[in-house]
């Protein structure tokens, strides 16, 4: 209720992107969009330093390259964290680690059934600007947008196997190229600028682990 979303076909679709492809020849043709028009994109480096920017303010202790190693837990309460750089007395730890958080978690006896996956990225050399909506395909399982200084930003989902590394993968450059094609493909030409990975954890059935 309240939602500002509402479902928009074909002709709307075209004035609020007109270099998307709504043809037939796509192999997953586009027959309708949810369009969510308060909907847009930040940049998330910038919210992260920005939190860290107010929290610093406020006295908050930032140790950067600092590494966990441990927690000592006693009588089921955690009791202090163990860094590489020394020992941090605590009576709460909040553990924000992404794909690293069941790693922490079992180091306070905590068992989480979480697997980690690659979450790859990448952007364009810079284009003119023409795209001014985020576009999301759930059935090519693709986004993206276009950033200030004309880069395509573009993500697609996790990698089909759990790992730890940080590489970029020429299978995923490939996927999304070809679903990037679908959409639009005047960008045959266009070059990739920089790939990148990222970490993520997801439990079996990708639903949010609730409870004590």
């Amino acid at each position: 209720e309240d939602v500002d979303s509402r479902l928009i076909f074909p002709d709307e679709i075209s004035r609020l992107c007109p270099h998307l492809d709504l043809s037939d020849r796509p192999r997953y043709p586009i027959l309708a969009a949810l369009y969510h028009p308060p909907g847009g994109i930040i940049r998330h480096d910038a919210v992260v330093w920005g939190y860290a920017h107010q929290a610093d303010k406020r006295g908050v202790h930032i140790h950067q390259s600092t590494e966990v190693v441990g927690i000592e837990v006693a009588g089921g309460a955690v009791k202090a964290v163990q860094t590489n750089r020394g020992r941090i007395q605590a009576g709460t730890v909040l553990n924000v680690t992404a794909g690293w958080g069941s790693n922490v978690a079992a180091m306070a006896g905590v068992t989480l059934p979480l697997e980690t996956f690659p979450l790859q990225a990448c952007v364009s050399e810079p284009l003119k600007p023409f795209l001014d909506v985020v576009i999301v395909s759930g059935s090519l399982h693709v986004y993206v947008s276009q950033s200030d200084r004309g880069e395509l930003v573009m993500g697609a989902s996790v990698d089909p196997y759990p790992a730890y590394t940080l590489k970029s993968s020429l299978d995923f450059l490939e996927g999304i190229s070809g679903h990037m094609l679908e959409l639009f493909p005047f960008l045959g030409n266009v070059r990739i600028l920089r790939q990148w990975g990222g970490l993520c954890e997801m439990p079996p059935d990708f639903s949010p682990l609730m409870g004590r």
